[in-house]
């Protein structure tokens, strides 16, 4: 598309992976803390 060398495509699509990866990562931690959070709720109105 912008005609880089294909060394250049292979680095920058690896940091566009880790990038993907970290977030992923992320928001997955999120997740399993916004339901850990709803389930100590939940034991608290018990």
């Amino acid at each position: 598309m912008l005609d880089f060398d294909p060394e250049i495509e292979n680095v920058v699509n690896q940091i566009a992976i880790s990038v993907g990866a970290v977030g992923a990562h992320y928001v997955a931690y999120r997740d399993i803390d916004i339901f850990m959070d709803v389930l100590a709720k939940r034991t608290t109105e018990t």
